[in-house]
């Protein structure tokens, strides 16, 4: 049962209405598209074939399990958000131009798509031309606008959670490193 029914807000209602209204249908079809890419399907069997490619005990085997690891992770989070909160999506307000309905009818808030692309910005996003990545995953995570999947508050909060879920990963990590180490050098 869900207990916390969102409203939709004067200014998503505004915006979603002004992007409907600009964007040819081409252009939503091939956001539909691209906002596969944010799949948890898809990013889950990446990190898979990640794992399967790389050597055993290497750093990118290492790499590829933190990822499936963070993609897991905000995967479940948005799943639990979205049996707690309830809102419409646009697409049930504002025709998109598709064939079809996005999801289920009262799972706008968060965007999981924009989950994952925020997770996806920040655990690569260290790495050579971070703007760019940075760039790329917050068009992937606009495309749930565009398809009228998600009202742009949802795409901005599961964005957020994403990079915050990769970004706690990587300190509850660390302080593991630092506990080893610590038990490790005491035991000597």
């Amino acid at each position: 049962m869900r207990s916390v029914h969102r409203r939709i807000g004067a200014l998503d209602f505004w915006v979603t209405r002004s992007l409907t209204g600009s964007v040819p249908p081409s252009i939503v079809r091939t956001a539909n598209t691209f906002g596969w890419l944010c799949d948890a399907r898809v990013l889950l069997a990446l990190g898979g074939l990640g794992i399967l490619c790389a050597p055993a005990r290497s750093s990118s085997r290492a790499a590829a399990t933190r990822f499936i690891a963070t993609i897991g992770t905000t995967t479940m989070l948005h799943h639990a958000m979205k049996r707690v909160i309830s809102q419409k999506r646009p697409d049930r307000t504002i025709p998109n131009g598709l064939d079809e309905n996005t999801g289920g009818a009262f799972d706008a808030m968060p965007s999981g798509h924009a989950m994952h692309a925020g997770a996806i910005a920040s655990f690569f996003g260290s790495g050579p031309r971070p703007a760019a990545l940075w760039l790329i995953s917050g068009a992937l995570a606009a495309t749930r606008m565009l398809t009228l999947a998600h009202w742009p508050s949802g795409v901005v909060a599961g964005f957020a959670l994403g990079v915050l879920v990769e970004r706690c990963s990587r300190i509850a990590r660390s302080m593991r490193r630092s506990m080893v180490h610590f038990i490790s050098g005491a035991a000597v």
